[in-house]
């Protein structure tokens, strides 16, 4: 009698292990797909800068060159000064005239660079969609590459940084630290976007 309980528990118990194990399974098969989904993306953008490449004479993507010091760039714009950047921040919209911009954009996180360049206004159209209405404009760029050619390169001498300190008087202490920056700064030339999902 003890034994006709037990059969029902060790049923349920066999049933839970075999869920468990096709839970796992499954995981494990939505890990492949996302894995493949994700190398396919990478290899439809590599070839995608492939193409860009060949269109505008550049050899090289901007986003795998980094950087320590000046003259590693200037070295690199004697070789290359035509690059493809993609997934950017503008940071400002210059208006020169009625029909050009001086544009900045920025680039990176540790090492920054900040890329300024001189457009028209259907120049910058082809940046981002109507790009003189406040409520339009998107600082992050990232359904397109931008390709520029590279003059110069400077680098910023120093980043200042303050933080303050509360010693529990009325006024907190302010403390200011300067040291070297880690950014550069580009003066280029428009030549044109292509857009990522292009078919």
């Amino acid at each position: 009698m003890k034994f006709i309980k037990l059969i029902p528990v060790i049923l349920v118990i066999l049933s839970y292990s075999c869920g468990e194990t096709k839970l796992e399974e499954r995981l494990k098969n939505e890990e492949s797909v996302e894995k493949i989904r994700i190398e396919n993306e990478e290899k439809e953008r590599i070839k995608i800068i492939n193409e860009v490449s060949d269109k505008f004479n550049s050899k090289i993507s901007f986003d795998t060159v980094e950087f320590k010091f000046t003259y590693q760039y200037q070295n690199f714009l004697k070789q290359n000064n035509r690059v493809i950047i993609e997934d950017f921040e503008i940071t400002n919209i210059d208006m020169k005239d009625d029909s050009s911009f001086l544009v900045s954009i920025k680039k990176g996180y540790y090492r920054e660079k900040f890329i300024e360049f001189t457009c028209t206004k259907s120049e910058l159209n082809k940046i981002c969609e109507d790009p003189l209405n406040d409520q339009a404009i998107e600082n992050l760029v990232e359904d397109r590459f931008l390709i520029l050619k590279l003059n110069s390169v400077e680098k910023v001498k120093l980043k200042i940084e303050s933080f303050g300190e509360d010693n529990g008087d009325d006024e907190p202490n302010t403390y200011i630290k300067i040291k070297a920056s880690e950014a550069f700064i580009f003066k280029a030339d428009f030549i044109d976007t292509y857009l990522k999902n292009k078919k």
